[in-house]
């Protein structure tokens, strides 16, 4: 059996220093800068390929899946876990809005339209097509997720993200973060 090489000029981190640069490329495109909030990127995008985006928060916990891009003729729902912090949840429609970006939706599979009534009520579905994997192999998630991460650096949620302090409710935590000199 032959072990993957993951070394700084290993084939496999040329090819993902490519695809870096390539979701970077993508996103200095649409003009997305840092300070720029969910909604300006979403409007950012939607205007670039003159499709609207909704959002649609929605409880997906039952499944492994955390966000599912519905396209119609003419709008993107971009469906996202409600039921999860504010980081995730962003991070989750960053990563559907990359689908879009990329145009991964054009090669998705044929959405069953009673979900999707489930969805959105008295949407105009047409012909929809669904992007909802669990996998991240596929070249299409991979970059998906780089995307989603660059614009995660780029974008102000808004929303602050507590961080809670777990050295007061542990002592153990706390003891751990003395020795290391950490605690406040």
């Amino acid at each position: 059996m032959r072990v993957p090489v993951w070394g700084r000029h290993s084939s496999e981190h040329r090819r993902l220093h490519r695809l870096a640069r390539t979701c970077r490329n993508r996103v200095r495109e649409l003009d997305i800068i840092p300070g720029d909030d969910l909604e300006c990127v979403r409007a950012k995008i939607s205007d670039r390929f003159g499709r609207q985006i909704a959002l649609v928060p929605f409880p997906l916990s039952d499944s492994a899946i955390h966000g599912i891009l519905i396209s119609t003729d003419t709008v993107d729902y971009v469906v996202y876990e409600q039921h999860t912090t504010a980081l995730h949840q962003n991070h989750i429609i960053l990563h559907e809005f990359s689908h879009i970006m990329f145009g991964h939706y054009q090669n998705a599979q044929p959405a069953p339209t009673e979900a999707l009534v489930s969805l959105a009520p008295g949407g105009e579905w047409g012909s929809a097509t669904v992007l909802g994997r669990q996998a991240y192999d596929d070249p299409q998630e991979l970059e998906a997720e780089l995307t989603a991460t660059i614009l995660g650096e780029c974008v102000s949620s808004g929303t602050e993200f507590p961080v809670p302090n777990l050295h007061d409710a542990d002592e153990r935590i706390s003891r751990v973060l003395r020795t290391f000199s950490l605690e406040p």
